[in-house]
């Protein structure tokens, strides 16, 4: 039955995003609650409220602006032009002209010097896109661009049967067209010529996903390599790449997992499904789950996905991680250490519930041994081994079996973690490490030791606001909000970009990543020694390239960030890489 939400009065209006909802008052005000992942409820902080909070906009508020399907929104002032965004900006449907990929505090949506002569009626968002509807109060002059109208030309089937048709072919320079565990066309881009009225509705060019490197990652025929991003036009939601395998969700929330599985006495059940085989896996729904019962149930909708960390070779010994819209967390695989976080060491080999997390999971990561959980408040859960510190539970703890959050951190907004370390960023842009330490991939020197508890000393002398942590096998990345990075720890095939093959050291402990474009999102992975950086419309890899995993169509490793041959300016969601291949998610533009 419908309840009394208590804590307002003098409500004008009610919006509502995806699972946040929002009151416009009479006095121009607003109040928020529900979920706050994304900073979408715009009080300055990523935490779940279940009462009304308030907005911080200083200004007279007319209206909101949300949608159904939103993890942002936008708050239109009294004075012409003037509308704040705040929550997910990842594909930049805040319009603030920059990304931190999201926002808490409400900013100020950039229309430009014209401004003040829009009078906004309507505003609606999506997922992923944003449209207002204004009065013009003055009509502006302006020269009216253009937009290519010209689609890609391929449109390839997103899962390849159960069976491929042959084993994929060793790619070429040019893709080939014969059947393979993928399709292979690539999409042509001829952009028309820019006239001088642009078309009314400009064409979307589809979404989808790439993969390039090591063609085991996908269940293709081991040894081949893909030399250049392979695109394959279907919608995803997350996508992970791991040692010789890797997961996909689609936009349904089904999860699919390929690879290659060398014998079965080596696997331990990463890939979570009960159709595995020996050799080439492509295509495998996940549509079973193991509940917190233990009864076996349909596989929910899943909202993200980690891939299991082992070495190049090793396609057995792993875990994986899935987390669905829910919250709730499901792990798969070897289980030596505890870190399926099930309370036993069983290996398993279909994904299962995790049981005693106290709130929903946002977030994850996935170790060679342990897992890390974050929950909407900002709390970081761990099992598995804690023997060099993984889980930041001190030295008297080996290894846990359930969630533990004894690490003492709190407020973290993002997480990331390598083979045996883990970094973390607090909402005061303190940044914590834990863990390994061998090659410095925290940023400080221990002489090898690990760092057994969380140690805020990551970046204390590196000025800026950090955006975004990530991390590779032993090296860490730190992107900050005026769009450069730098880099610690391991560096022997150039994997830190910043144009040598020299680990850093006690006495420079932090380089610079060596690219002059501004850098909006770092993509790597825990078993990876190379790293993308994305840009508006670009990608740019570095590190180890023995099996084209940077996508530039020669081997060899690179110390300085290159050009991935997209073919193509795109735009990239999501970028995941492994030792030996690497996947990513978006769209040409």
């Amino acid at each position: 039955a419908p309840e009394l939400i208590g804590g307002i009065s003098d409500v004008q209006q009610i919006y509502a995003g995806s699972e946040s909802s929002y009151f416009l008052l009479e006095d121009g005000s607003a109040k928020a609650c529900g979920r706050n992942d994304q900073g979408q409820l715009g009080d300055g902080t990523f935490f779940q409220k279940d009462k009304p909070v308030n907005v911080k906009v200083k200004e007279t508020i007319k209206m909101i602006g949300a949608g159904p399907s939103a993890q942002s929104v936008f708050f239109v002032g009294e004075d012409p032009g003037v509308m704040f965004a705040a929550g997910i900006d990842d594909r930049f449907q805040l319009g603030l002209g920059f990304t931190e990929a999201a926002t808490a505090i409400p900013t100020e949506v950039d229309f430009g010097e014209d401004a003040s002569l829009y009078n906004f009626t309507k505003v609606t968002a999506s997922g992923t896109n944003t449209a207002a509807i204004a009065c013009l109060l003055e009509a502006p002059t302006f020269t009216p661009t253009s937009y290519p109208t010209d689609l890609p030309t391929a449109n390839p089937t997103m899962f390849p049967t159960e069976v491929p048709t042959q084993n994929p072919t060793e790619s070429t320079d040019e893709p080939t067209l014969n059947p393979t565990a993928y399709p292979t066309a690539y999409p042509t881009q001829n952009p028309t010529e820019a006239t001088d009225e642009p078309t009314a509705n400009p064409t979307m060019a589809p979404p989808g996903w790439w993969f390039w490197g090591a063609q085991e990652g996908e269940g293709g025929q081991l040894g081949n390599n893909q030399k250049v991003p392979i695109f394959y036009e279907d919608t995803v939601i997350d996508l992970s790449a791991g040692s010789r395998h890797s997961f996909l969700i689609d936009e349904s929330g089904d999860a699919y997992a390929a690879g290659f599985i060398e014998s079965d006495f080596s696997y331990k059940g990463h890939l979570g499904v009960d159709d595995w085989e020996e050799g080439s896996n492509t295509g495998k729904r996940v549509d079973k789950v193991i509940d917190t019962s233990g009864k076996t149930v349909n596989a929910p909708k899943f909202m993200k996905a980690y891939a299991g960390a082992g070495v190049p070779s090793d396609s057995g010994e792993m875990h994986s991680m899935l987390i669905d819209e829910d919250g709730n967390v499901y792990l798969s695989g070897r289980n030596s250490k505890g870190q399926l976080c099930l309370g036993d060491r069983k290996d398993r080999y279909e994904f299962s519930q995790v049981d005693g997390l106290p709130r929903r999971a946002v977030a994850g990561s996935i170790l060679f041994e342990a897992t890390l959980i974050l929950l909407e408040d900002g709390s970081v859960w761990g099992c598995g081994s804690n023997e060099f510190g993984e889980l930041g539970l001190g030295p008297n703890i080996d290894f846990t079996d359930t969630p533990d959050n004894g690490n003492g951190l709190k407020n973290i907004i993002d997480l990331a973690s390598g083979y045996k370390f883990g970094i973390f960023l607090d909402e005061d842009n303190v940044v914590y490490g834990t863990g390994g330490n061998i090659y410095g991939q925290q940023c400080f020197f221990t002489e090898g030791e690990p760092a057994m508890r969380p140690t805020p000393e990551i970046l204390n002398k590196v000025p800026g606001t950090v955006v975004q942590v990530a991390a590779s096998r032993e090296s860490s990345y730190y992107l900050f909000k005026d769009g450069s990075a730098v880099s610690c720890g391991r560096n022997d095939e150039g994997q830190l970009g910043d144009g040598t093959f020299i680990n850093t050291s006690k006495d420079k402990p932090i380089v610079k990543v060596k690219l002059k474009n501004k850098i909006r999102k770092i993509g790597t992975g825990p078993s990876a020694q190379s790293v993308f950086f994305v840009t508006d419309d670009s990608v740019y890899g570095a590190g180890i390239n023995d099996r084209f995993q940077l996508g530039i169509n020669e081997m060899g490793s690179q110390e300085f960030p290159v050009l991935v041959d997209f073919n193509s300016d795109v735009e990239i969601d999501v970028i995941s890489a492994s030792g030996t291949h690497t996947v990513a998610s978006g769209n040409f533009v």
